[in-house]
């Protein structure tokens, strides 16, 4: 696993009161924490305790672009990044909720498969539903054209909930 040295220093003050009682990294913005993303690209990530060489901020999104761009800089081979995101203000983990919940949703279920939706559910694009070990899904609407639904392990929708993608729980 690959390290990555992360500072959030001059961005925590930003993102109050979020950042009260946990670091920038463990901010959930999409279905995952930004820690949880790093994760999932293969890194390890260490907080800087001060400003640090070649640490970046604490408040990027990593996406597949953003990936290999750090991957060209430390190959030598550095390209300009267009699309970074970013966690500036509080306002923004609901402004980019939408999209990180779509990458996220790919990379969490690729090459896995959802529980049985029960018939009880009217489902509008079952394809873009998935449903973790666990959870409770009965008597509800899932319409996941608009982006997709992802119900995490042990939760549970009520009865005649309806919901919309993208969304997770």
């Amino acid at each position: 696993m690959n390290r990555i040295v992360l500072n959030e220093q001059e961005v925590r003050n930003d993102l109050f009161p979020f950042t009260r009682n946990r670091s920038v990294v463990d901010l959930r913005v999409g279905i995952l924490t930004l820690r949880e993303k790093w994760k999932q690209f293969g890194y390890d990530v260490k907080m800087a305790a001060s400003p640090v060489a070649g640490a970046i901020p604490a408040n990027i999104i990593p996406t597949n672009a953003l990936i290999d761009g750090i991957d060209n800089v430390t190959s030598g081979n550095s390209k300009l990044m267009d699309d970074v995101k970013l966690v500036k203000h509080p306002w923004d983990i609901f402004h980019l909720n939408g999209d990180c919940i779509k990458n996220d949703f790919l990379q969490i279920t690729k090459k896995r498969n959802s529980e049985a939706i029960s018939p009880t559910n009217q489902v509008i694009n079952p394809a873009n539903v998935f449903i973790e070990k666990g959870a409770k899904v009965e008597y509800a609407i899932l319409n996941a054209l608009t982006g997709p639904i992802y119900i995490g392990k042990n939760a549970e929708v009520m009865e005649g909930s309806m919901i919309r993608g993208p969304f997770a729980l």
